[in-house]
């Protein structure tokens, strides 16, 4: 059936006069209610219609014999069917080579008779015997695509049905369009043999020898003023070299790392010199080296400190022509750090070497890059601290070391005048000259690095904020005063939310450092005579808006009954190591709460007095390293009670 009874035969569904033009071949999966066949009508209507996912019916059935049909099969790249049409096209140049390989041993056989025939008839049989021409590359596409079977398809008399037709039409494309894979594999390997095909003929070679011969013609001479011939002795030549053809030898020298050369380049000579290789046959190569010198093996390191050698060398260049370049060095922060060291007088480096050091990191500068980004001491200011000693505090420093050696080795034997002193009363007068004593107290200061327990405050920059649980937000007060006091409380007078006297959570902004030792002092204040609590501990902040602090089990419950304070356990904060369970008269009642995440320490005490230390129970204990977020945590209800944070500090150590 040609195209002509297809498009008589078959009619548009949608458009009983039309004749079906396109069929769909691309993007059927998954769609088998959707339709394949398409009429100009329909082409025109359809708004989303892609003419890459479409074939003319009229190209399937014309084309299918004698070209590549650019949308079939299916495939992920369709540029290679592109490429495909293109080597056919290119395909008729067999004729055209035949021209070339003629061409080129009419020229040559007058010179070479008697190779003449050997060699045309040997390229002529290569030629003809290559794999792929327009008739095996047409055959393999067919075979790959299908398009034949689709073309019998299309072709098939299915007068009665057009729906029966088109339904064996799309099963056929869908299970083509499900092999896109491997038909964009199978037809780029098509391509690829293609290409390598159109490789096989090279001339340049050829061309290349012809004038080879040539020039070997034309260097015939009977009387050389000067002979040339080449000796066995090669001055100590590897053997590996002796084997190497000449142009083989010439790329070994060229190729050597240190030159730095593209393998554009060197790809590019070595096509050249394989053209003119008879040519370099003739030269000699056997002393090619130095006597006792080779090729340094630069193929041996990596392009890294290959780099480092280039810079290396230019370097050495530098110092040698560039005035003013070997200042620059001296100058340079790299040679500065490590000049410092031996030029500090605690190293007692003498001067000669300080000058041959120098004179080597000058030399191997570039080398030392690394110590850009090294710190070179541990403690910088320490190392100041001893290069700036003065001569005479230093010799005092030594002697003292002396003095301290000296009484190790005869330690069993003998009593120090230190350890005298320490064995007189206070009250004794030193035999010491006053000057001595006043210059050694003041070179050497040895009692001010007593140690003493040193305490940071924190108050100014620690913040508390309230929590959305339980409307906090919307009922808490937090006012800061010139003393950096922090008053926290309950106003609920313009408070219309359902969670009035409800419990919520006050907690500090900052996550506590478990490294850090905290010592808070906190005022609980109440402005009535009615019942009121306390709850004052730790939280982590993730709970912050979900419950009440107190349910973490890190807080001590304080009731106030009438200025009489009442210790409540069961919030965590329980075991007493001193005092006895609060229940007192205590008008002004302020606690101090002692932190030490990291040590496991949360301890509440009444403060100035310290009669009563309240700490965790130890089954809480491990909450303090486990939870990664704990704050400072107030709990809050109604009104008439207020929390006044006023003191915040870190400390070295707690006392008592």
């Amino acid at each position: 059936m040609d195209i002509s009874t297809f498009s008589q035969n078959q009619t548009c569904v949608k458009h009983k006069k039309n004749q079906i033009t396109f069929l769909k071949v691309n993007e059927t999966l998954n769609q088998d209610s959707s339709k394949i066949f398409y009429c100009n009508e329909c082409v025109n209507q359809d708004l989303e219609f892609k003419g890459i996912n479409h074939i003319l019916i009229s190209q399937i059935i014309e084309e299918s014999q004698t070209s590549i049909i650019q949308k079939w099969p299916p495939i992920n790249d369709y540029t290679i069917l592109d490429k495909l049409n293109k080597q056919i096209s290119n395909y008729d140049s067999s004729q055209s080579i035949l021209q070339q390989i003629n061409h080129f041993f009419t020229e040559l056989k007058d010179e070479i008779i008697r190779r003449i025939d050997f060699c045309q008839k040997k390229a002529i049989n290569q030629i003809l015997d290559l794999p792929f021409g327009t008739d095996q590359i047409l055959k393999k596409y067919q075979e790959i695509s299908q398009i034949e079977k689709l073309k019998k398809l299309i072709q098939s008399d299915y007068t009665d049905s057009v729906q029966k037709q088109e339904m064996e039409c799309r099963s056929f494309i869908q299970q083509v369009e499900s092999q896109k894979q491997t038909n964009t594999e199978q037809l780029q390997n098509l391509l690829d043999q293609c290409i390598q095909k159109e490789q096989l003929a090279c001339f340049d070679k050829s061309n290349a020898i012809k004038l080879s011969i040539y020039q070997l013609i034309d260097s015939i001479n009977f009387f050389p003023n000067s002979s040339q011939n080449c000796t066995n002795d090669n001055n100590g030549g590897n053997l590996s070299m002796q084997r190497l053809t000449n142009p083989e030898k010439l790329m070994q020298l060229v190729s050597n790392k240190s030159n730095f050369c593209t393998q554009e380049f060197l790809e590019s000579l070595r096509r050249s010199l394989e053209k003119i290789n008879p040519s370099l046959e003739t030269v000699c190569f056997d002393k090619i080296f130095q006597e006792n010198k080779q090729p340094i093996k630069f193929d041996g390191i990596n392009n890294s400190k290959l780099e480092e050698i280039d810079e290396y060398v230019t370097h050495l260049t530098q110092l040698q022509n560039k005035q003013g370049y070997n200042s620059a060095i001296i100058q340079s922060e790299r040679i500065k750090k490590i000049l410092q060291i031996f030029e500090s007088k605690t190293n007692f480096v003498n001067e000669s070497m300080q000058t041959y050091i120098k004179e080597i990191m000058i030399e191997f500068y570039p080398l030392m890059k690394k110590l850009d980004t090294l710190s070179v001491f541990r403690q910088q200011e320490d190392f100041d601290l001893l290069k700036d000693l003065s001569d005479e505090v230093l010799q005092d420093f030594i002697k003292i070391l002396r003095k301290k050696q000296q009484l190790q080795v005869n330690n069993n034997n003998t009593v120090s005048v230190s350890d005298q002193i320490k064995l007189l009363p206070f009250t004794y007068n030193f035999q010491f000259c006053k000057t001595d004593l006043d210059k050694i107290l003041s070179n050497l200061p040895v009692f001010d690095i007593v140690s003493r327990s040193k305490t940071t405050d924190i108050l100014q920059e620690f913040d508390m904020e309230s929590a959305n649980y339980n409307d906090g937000n919307q009922r808490i007060q937090i006012v800061k005063d010139n003393q950096f006091y922090q008053e926290i409380f309950v106003d609920q007078q313009q408070y219309t939310g359902s969670f009035k006297d409800k419990g919520t959570n006050c907690i500090s902004r900052n996550v506590l450092d478990k490294e850090l030792k905290y010592i808070f002092r906190v005022q609980l204040l109440v402005s009535d005579n009615k019942k009121h609590a306390f709850s004052i501990g730790l939280i982590q902040k993730s709970k912050l808006n979900v419950e009440a602090g107190f349910k973490q089990k890190l807080s001590c419950d304080f009731r106030y009954d009438n200025t009489n304070i009442e210790h409540k356990i069961g919030d965590g904060i329980d075991k007493y190591i001193k005092g006895d369970i609060i229940n007192k008269y205590y008008p002004n009642f302020t606690v101090e709460i002692r932190i030490h995440l990291a040590g496991k320490i949360l301890q509440v005490l009444d403060y100035p007095n310290y009669q009563h230390q309240i700490e965790l129970n130890d089954e809480y204990k491990d909450k303090l390293i486990q939870f990664n977020d704990l704050c400072l945590y107030f709990h809050l209800e109604g009104e008439n009670t207020k929390y006044i944070l006023k003191q915040v500090q870190i400390i070295d150590e707690f006392v008592n």
